[in-house]
């Protein structure tokens, strides 16, 4: 069995446990939503990928496999990238540690939280999506500023306006 069936079947396994633990929870309807719906619906859609994840790789190991069921030496050398082949090497170093962008992402969630109830969604959404796009070189600080605002902007006329979730939208000016 590949890694790609096996990573499909344990997201399939992760899947199906959490609708096994959210299935007494009531689902609600899509205009009152209730506590389970959220967890069934992404617990069915990792079941369904996972599963879908799992048969293509399995399909195509055996459409590249010998008459006998194994597959060539050739084609596992193929469907293996070079990079890929150099990490298989035993006893091989681990790369020095150089970057700091893995830690963005988990720093743009804690100032999200930290900063919300003082700054209020729409500023809170805007520093914090502005600090989780340092996580990619390729951006330009005009695209890093247009993007903190335009998923500002959705996030607060989704979840301030539209949803009229309780919290505050604005720095201490009005809650929805």
């Amino acid at each position: 069995m590949t890694r790609d069936a096996c990573a499909g079947l344990f997201v399939a396994c992760f899947g199906a446990g959490i609708l096994a633990l959210t299935w007494s929870y009531p689902s609600g309807n899509p205009s009152e939503i209730g506590p389970g719906l959220v967890m069934q619906a992404g617990g069915g859609a990792m079941l369904l990928l996972g599963l879908l994840q799992a048969g293509l790789a399995r399909r195509r190991q055996s459409l590249s496999a010998a008459p006998d069921g194994r597959v060539p030496p050739a084609a596992q050398e193929a469907r293996v990238p070079p990079a890929a082949q150099e990490a298989r090497v035993p006893d091989a170093p681990l790369p020095a540690f150089r970057s700091w962008r893995p830690f963005v992402i988990p720093a743009s969630m804690a100032l999200f939280a930290l900063l919300l109830q003082a700054g209020g969604l729409a500023l809170t959404a805007a520093v914090a999506t502005f600090t989780a796009t340092y996580g990619l070189r390729s951006l330009t600080l005009r695209s890093r500023i247009l993007c903190a605002i335009g998923l500002s902007a959705f996030v607060t006329l989704l979840f301030g306006y539209g949803l009229r979730i309780q919290m505050p939208i604005w720095p201490g000016l009005f809650m929805p």
